[in-house]
């Protein structure tokens, strides 16, 4: 029963320096990034989910692991057809910042999973690229649009 409790309190230990360290990433992305904005946290099954806020894309969410997620992942949604360059502007921005990569290979990535996706059968698209894969959704019926997720390669968990 203390062997239980003692491995309890040191899980839960690690959670608020999980929490402080998101907020330390989000910090950073909001004063890097002009027009970005703090929406909303939303604690997730796996992942806190951080709602962020700019006009370049309809949806911006930042997922700070918790236990099953091994590491961050952005994922950024357009709603309108096509994407824009300044969407992929974005994308390379907060991409880099998360990553370390630089945001030309993160906005090349980016559009090269649009790319993908548009041609599939099924609007969907994997890409890896300079270390970090790309899981997308793009069409262009209905007005069109374009969602992107993005995290490390190495440390994402295969698609199911």
């Amino acid at each position: 029963m203390a062997r239980t409790l003692i491995v309890m309190v040191l899980l839960l230990a690690g959670f608020p320096a999980k929490a402080d360290q998101c907020d330390r990433i989000v910090a950073d992305l909001i004063a890097q990034t002009p027009g970005l904005q703090l929406d909303k946290r939303m604690p997730a099954e796996g992942a806190d989910i951080v709602y962020l806020k700019h006009p370049q894309a309809v949806a911006i969410s930042i997922f700070c692991p918790v236990p099953p997620l091994p590491s961050l992942a952005l994922s950024a949604d357009w709603l309108q057809d096509p994407a824009p360059p300044a969407y992929f502007q974005l994308i390379g921005k907060l991409g880099s910042v998360l990553t370390g990569v630089s945001a030309h290979a993160i906005s090349t990535g980016a559009i090269a999973c649009e790319k993908r996706a548009l041609a599939a059968k099924g609007e969907e698209g994997n890409v890896e690229f300079s270390g970090i894969r790309f899981q997308c959704q793009a069409f262009e019926h209905a007005g069109g649009g374009t969602t992107l997720l993005l995290a490390p390669a190495a440390n994402t968990i295969p698609p199911g």
